[in-house]
């Protein structure tokens, strides 16, 4: 009889156990988006070092499939915007420590070499997680692409390169790299 007891006592606990859900990450982490708990990358899309993370959002209307292909859209305009912008601020900074002034034709050439690295950036990009706002409906999405990549990218991209003289290659992909990781 104890043992029938026993065993009722453990498989109540184990159902109860199982079935509690754990506090979620947005409470442990202070993120709140119009009052509602949210995850961490919704308020930082920092979260990783290996990948460019980028965070955009939608409101609710229409279908769902609609929606989460507009948050898509603005969370790879981030990334396309961050990775350009670490690339293009990375050359600037290496161009400075060398005294040199930059020209029209090579400003026009890390403007090409720096959105064609980000377009690549984008391609590669997936959805890494989403949510959706309890009451309002806006959804947002979190979308990655693997750091590595972007780097091989950019490392081809300096080589195919006629029209743009950059004075250390290696310099600046690390630049870049550093930049991307610790946004």
């Amino acid at each position: 009889m104890i043992r029938v007891v026993l065993a009722g006592l453990a498989v109540a606990l184990l159902v109860l156990g199982c079935g509690k859900k754990p506090e979620s990450e947005a409470v442990l982490t202070g993120c709140v988006i119009e009052g509602a708990s949210a995850p961490e990358w919704v308020c930082d899309s920092r979260i990783f070092t290996d990948r460019i993370a980028a965070s955009g959002h939608a409101a609710k209307g229409g279908d769902y499939g609609q929606q989460l292909s507009d948050a898509q859209a603005g969370a790879r305009n981030a990334q396309l915007r961050q990775s350009a912008e670490a690339i293009r601020a990375s050359f600037m900074i290496l161009w400075r420590e060398e005294a040199r002034t930059i020209d029209s034709a090579t400003e026009a050439a890390l403007e090409e070499l720096a959105l064609e690295v980000a377009r690549q950036t984008v391609a590669g990009s997936r959805i890494h997680d989403s949510w959706q706002h309890p009451v309002s409906g806006t959804l947002y999405t979190l979308v990655v692409a693997p750091l590595d990549e972007t780097i091989a990218h950019l490392e081809q991209a300096l080589q195919a390169s006629e029209s743009l003289a950059v004075p250390d290659r290696s310099a600046l992909v690390a630049e870049v790299k550093k930049r991307l990781s610790a946004r």
